[in-house]
């Protein structure tokens, strides 16, 4: 296949995924789905951006953002993340991605546990009820390759648990995204369609998936003036029960081995603005990012390490 084909069948491939979410994501259904933890980044770098990053590389948790970005692999990555939600709620992450032969694999497990939650009943009272909790779990496994120096595609598939006090039910999710380089010096394009698939029934309901397709950019170049190198991300994210959202990041980095990150987006009515830093120690990478909360929530602080190239 030449260049020109590859590039009109990257093309059809994009807009054909976008096309199967405008339609529904006319009419907003936020609040809709269950298991949100899965449109949730337990990545610190893609939370810093803005909170989706599908064409820039973040290491073994592109497994989550993009699976296609695994094929920019250069040996293995490890990372683990933290994130300290509202309230109490945390969220756990580990990924690791490696080459294998005529690709690159990735496997990852999430972690969703909200504690204890008061259990009110219909009149207000100070002793609850009781208590219950959510606790959700994904574990992923993905296999990522590139074609012809140009394209890169990727697929993941997850075996997904739920939990509501003593309520259990199980499902499945694929991903599937793809990377593209373009003409233009610097500039990469993206699509991904995550969370497509189906839980069981817990009780009598199954719970929807928060499934959406982002279409993203990325522009790598270099700061005139302080001759530094940086980063220009923008995706738009079509949401299957959802408002349309962009959200757009920047990365530059100031001295050697040091990333300072901004992001914003438009999609959530308690987020907005993402910040974060990074340190890169050759094999040892730190990232944290922080998201500012609305509507009197408390903000989100996100810890990554990653070791590479062991």
């Amino acid at each position: 296949m030449n260049k020109k084909r590859l590039y009109a069948a990257v093309i059809l491939i994009v807009c054909s995924m976008t096309g199967t979410v405008f339609p529904q994501s006319m009419v907003s259904e936020t609040g809709k789905t269950g298991m949100s933890f899965l449109s949730i980044s337990p990545s610190s770098q893609a939370a810093s951006l803005g909170g989706v990053a599908s064409a820039y590389y973040t290491g073994a948790s592109s497994i989550w953002s993009n699976p296609a970005l695994l094929a920019l692999q250069k040996g293995r990555t490890a990372q683990f993340s933290h994130t300290e939600w509202i309230e109490g709620i945390r969220q756990e992450f580990a990924a690791f991605s490696t080459n294998a032969g005529l690709g690159s694999l990735g496997f990852a497990m999430q972690l969703f546990d909200s504690g204890d939650i008061d259990l009110q009943g219909n009149i207000p009272s100070d002793e609850p009820l009781g208590t219950y909790s959510i606790k959700n779990v994904a574990v992923s496994i993905a296999y990522a390759r590139e074609f012809k120096d140009i394209l890169i595609a990727g697929i993941t598939y997850k075996k997904l648990f739920e939990k509501i006090t003593d309520e259990t039910a199980g499902g499945y999710a694929f991903d599937g995204g793809i990377r593209v380089k373009t003409p233009l010096k610097g500039i990469a394009l993206s699509a991904v369609g995550r969370n497509y698939g189906q839980m069981g029934k817990l009780k009598s309901e199954r719970t929807k998936l928060p499934s959406d397709v982002a279409v993203g950019c990325l522009y790598s170049g270099i700061l005139p003036g302080i001759e530094r190198p940086y980063n220009a991300l923008a995706d738009v994210v079509f949401p299957r029960y959802g408002d349309n959202g962009l959200r757009v990041g920047a990365e530059v980095v100031p001295v050697d081995r040091f990333f300072c990150r901004l992001g914003y987006r438009t999609d959530s009515d308690i987020e907005d603005v993402t910040l974060g830093v990074g340190v890169n120690l050759e094999k040892f990478n730190a990232d944290m990012s922080y998201t500012h909360m609305q509507e009197g929530f408390d903000s989100v602080l996100r810890f990554t390490l990653s070791i590479t190239g062991f």
